[in-house]
């Protein structure tokens, strides 16, 4: 049994899950806004490979992909996000990343490859900054916001 009232879809999700979403198409060329977010579940550490092509070509037969590893470890004093590309020559539109922390307790410092990112008031008021955080600590929830990058990303959390 699963408390599941009318107004909230209830998740089951693996300890330790990590599940990228992009935006949502009605058709492959429909034009949406660029960005994915990733959720992240407590558990042991992790780690996913997220494959993505153009969506509508048959060129990734000829090395026109993309394989990202996503990665998560935890200790008592911070946890670290890791996301680096691996493989492909595929380019993404430039978009942003949102990093979906569930089960949190909150945080004290959120910091991007050691530079430490502001936080920002609400869920809501992070789509509109290029990079930052915010935690709703009602639904246990903190969302780190960073711009995709050619370059290792490596996201520090300290609580």
């Amino acid at each position: 049994m699963a408390a599941a009232p009318l107004e909230q879809i209830p998740v089951f999700a693996r300890e330790g899950a990590i599940i990228p979403q992009g935006p949502i198409k009605q058709f492959v060329a429909q034009a949406v806004a660029p960005g994915i977010s990733i959720d992240f579940y407590p558990g042991p550490d992790s780690q996913f490979m997220l494959y993505e092509d153009d969506g509508s070509s048959f060129d990734y037969k000829n090395g026109v992909y993309l394989e990202t590893g996503i990665s998560r470890s935890g200790s008592t004093q911070a946890t670290t996000i890791a996301i680096e590309r691996t493989a492909g020559t595929w380019a993404p539109p430039t978009r942003s990343i949102t990093l979906l922390l569930h089960g949190t307790t909150g945080a004290s410092v959120v910091a991007l490859n050691g530079v430490a990112l502001n936080q920002v008031g609400s869920l809501q008021a992070l789509g509109s900054v290029a990079a930052g955080w915010s935690f709703d600590p009602a639904a246990q929830l903190l969302a780190i916001k960073v711009q995709d990058s050619a370059q290792r990303l490596s996201v520090s959390v300290q609580p």
